[in-house]
């Protein structure tokens, strides 16, 4: 494979660009994908973070800590659906925390301390075991008595990643056969493109001297190679001309010639023939 070929070239170029593109676009659908999967969960866990903080406001100062908690669980039943909720005052004092769930996918209990927010709601992601994640939304809650309460509720990410690997797979595999796919058809554009000049050079390889009537095939494209297929016609014309030239010009001084030779062979013969002409110079 010669490297510096223009075929070699603009296959490169042509399968490069393509393949460039194809992992640009699925980088950047895997980012707005990732984004959105993450902001739908992360709005639907605010949202449910929103609730509780609405019933922590309404419910406490009537009712307890206590009642509140048997409220979230007779509402939202954190636990049966795999969703984690977890209310914690100022002073680091837990007034709920969801139980453990059904199916043991996570532990309540050993996800790492709230982290107070700085603004009134919040998101953060939070590791799980087995490299799993979890996304918590912190809201938080200021009651009538001066104390404030950060709400958390969370639920596990194992959808957003499950789909984020997916199409991580596809990009993996899809790329390198789109790249294939690109180079196959950059090689068959570029074959098509440049068999005007493998006919060009195949057909300038067979004009001699002796076959300067022969013209190169003009490719009808209105490009470059039409013009230079032209062009080299125009030479081999030109040539086919001054060849033309040089034999008539031989000719003719041949047959100029030929009448003074004959003349001067004939003169010389008769010389030969006379009786005194000495021996030697015969």
């Amino acid at each position: 494979m010669n490297t510096r070929s223009l075929r070699f070239q603009l296959v490169a170029w042509y399968a490069g660009l393509l393949t460039g593109c194809f992992a640009l676009i699925g980088v950047a659908t895997y980012v707005v994908l990732q984004n959105y999967l993450v902001g739908a969960l992360k709005e639907n866990q605010m949202r449910r973070a929103r609730q509780v903080g609405q019933l922590l406001a309404e419910e406490l100062p009537h009712q307890g800590g206590a009642r509140v908690g048997d409220e979230i669980e007779a509402r939202y039943a954190p636990s049966l659906n795999d969703r984690f909720v977890r209310i914690t005052r100022n002073d680091g004092r837990v007034l709920y925390l969801s139980g453990p769930l059904k199916d043991g996918g996570f532990t309540p209990a050993a996800l790492p301390p709230p982290v107070w927010p700085r603004g009134a709601e919040t998101a953060r992601q939070a590791p799980l075991a087995a490299g799993r994640r979890m996304l918590l939304a912190n809201f938080l809650v200021r009651t009538s008595d001066g104390a404030s309460y950060v709400v958390e509720t969370g639920a596990p990410m194992d959808d957003v990643q499950a789909r984020l690997r997916q199409w991580l797979t596809l990009l993996v595999f899809g790329l390198p056969l789109a790249a294939l796919v690109a180079v196959a058809g950059g090689s068959l554009l570029v074959k098509r493109a440049l068999s005007p000049v493998d006919e060009i050079a195949a057909s300038a390889e067979r004009i001699s001297s002796q076959n300067l009537n022969e013209r190169l095939p003009v490719a009808q494209t209105g490009d470059e190679l039409e013009r230079l297929s032209i062009a080299l016609n125009h030479m081999v014309e030109r040539l086919d001309h001054a060849f033309q030239y040089s034999r008539r010009f031989v000719a003719d001084a041949s047959h100029e010639l030929r009448t003074p030779l004959t003349v001067l062979r004939g003169e010389i013969e008769s010389v030969v023939q006379e009786p005194q002409l000495p021996a030697e110079w015969r």
